[in-house]
């Protein structure tokens, strides 16, 4: 019974890390990417992306050394005084980056451009654990405090009897990429009604579904 408990657990939010990370880093820079050239905000998105489920690659090293998958919440990788650490050493080092790189690549890769991807990369990484503390239990201010703090852990816990496809997570992952795909459809792609009904359509049934499965759970 605790394998299957462990197994479920860790699928709560794994799909909308990725979507969540680009929706936070798109609202919370939306002006500084505005500014930027449509190609240097392609390579934000994709950084957005990356960086929202990088803090889970240490399910590899959890793998790697036979450890259950489960631990990998008490892994530095998912502190978030080690992305805050990374990103101020980003910061201090943009600046001096962008000096020594020739003219043809600082004309696409500025100290702007530099400033905003690493603004991204905390973004994306709290981002994670964010989505994270919501189904599950993180020490986000370790090393101050060990104690794990979960938002809304025994709501968003898998039923082993309605199963993880009608759970509350599952619904609010499904929100998340619903909203991506509005968010980066509105950026990128041409106006077409009928997309933009549907999409707009997907993503107010998987709000209404939100509740819903709360009362199947």
């Amino acid at each position: 019974m605790y394998n299957i408990e462990v197994n479920l657990h860790i699928k709560n939010m794994l799909l909308a890390h990725a979507p969540f990370s680009y929706i936070a880093n798109e609202v919370i820079q939306q002006k500084k990417i505005k500014k930027l050239k449509p190609t240097e905000q392609i390579i934000i998105v994709i950084c957005s992306l990356i960086f929202g489920i990088l803090p889970d690659f240490d399910l590899f090293f959890a793998v790697i050394q036979n450890l259950p998958s489960s631990i990998h919440h008490d892994f530095l990788t998912h502190y978030p005084i080690t992305y805050i650490l990374i990103w101020i050493l980003l910061r201090i080092i943009s600046k001096p980056i962008s000096r020594i790189l020739n003219k043809k690549i600082s004309a696409h890769i500025t100290c702007e451009m530099l400033e905003i991807l690493a603004n991204t990369f905390l973004i994306g990484t709290i981002s994670h654990l964010i989505a994270d503390m919501i189904a599950n239990d993180i020490a986000i201010f370790y090393p101050i405090s060990t104690y794990k703090f979960g938002i809304l852990k025994h709501i968003f816990k898998t039923n082993l009897f309605a199963g993880y496809m009608v759970s509350p997570a599952f619904m609010l992952e499904l929100t998340f990429i619903s909203l991506f795909l509005s968010m980066s459809y509105k950026k990128f792609c041409q106006n077409n009604t009928y997309i933009k009904i549907f999409l707009q359509a997907i993503f107010i049934l998987t709000v209404i579904l939100i509740p819903l499965s709360c009362y199947i759970s």
